[in-house]
């Protein structure tokens, strides 16, 4: 009698199969998860880019295209944590622009240390500008409009929170010297750093004088 070949599949065959096919799912599975880390970090930094060329477009249009005519800075606290930075401008067509910037930062060894602040309070941040109100009724800070920060969640830091983006620090003043406003809030990332904090430099009372020869004057 004539024996049959019978052709199947052994066991080797089939736990070489499996192992196969767990190596493609898991390999599948990394390339996945790493396309979905980047594209989520690639939204976080497209967002705090548009904020920080939204914010500084509106202050360059009124600091350099109306041009300024003098600037003022204080500075309140640290008070519980909380330190509050206004910018007080004069633009060349009488108008008055107002920046305020309040930072409340809950310190970590997680990002830079900053001079007053504490480890029992909660993060909060707010950047304010606008044109200040002159009429003389009502209140003159009702057109210095809030600039939300974007919100990327927070990180609890022994039962209060940080903000994954934060204001680390902020320097506003007026060079005496060369007569220049600086405005830098440097916008804290864990990813980026502060790769991408708001810094504006604009002269204060800068002038052309048309004569046989253009010249340029700091007053």
């Amino acid at each position: 009698m004539k024996k049959l070949n019978n052709k199947g599949i052994t066991i080797i065959e089939v736990i070489f199969c499996f192992v196969m096919i767990s190596i493609i799912t898991v390999s599948l599975y990394a390339i996945i998860s790493s396309f979905n880390a980047k594209r989520i970090q690639e939204k976080v930094k497209e967002e705090i880019i548009t904020y920080r060329n939204m914010l500084t477009k509106d202050m360059e249009d009124d600091f350099i295209k109306t041009g300024l005519t003098s600037a003022t800075v204080s500075v309140s606290g640290p008070s519980n944590g909380t330190t509050v930075y206004t910018l007080n401008c004069t633009l060349k067509d009488g108008s008055k622009r107002r920046l305020i910037v309040s930072r409340t930062l809950n310190d970590t060894t997680d990002r830079a240390v900053v001079a007053g602040a504490t480890a029992n309070v909660n993060d909060s941040f707010s950047i304010r500008y606008g044109k200040v109100n002159q009429t003389g009724s009502g209140d003159e800070n009702k057109d210095v409009v809030e600039y939300p920060l974007p919100d990327f969640g927070n990180v609890d830091n022994n039962g209060k929170t940080w903000k994954l983006l934060s204001i680390n620090k902020v320097d506003i003043g007026v060079d005496d010297t060369s007569r220049v406003l600086r405005v830098y809030i440097s916008l804290y990332h864990p990813e980026f750093g502060y790769r991408y904090s708001i810094n504006i430099a604009s002269p204060v009372n800068y002038n052309f004088i048309n004569d046989k020869t253009t010249t340029l004057g700091l007053y």
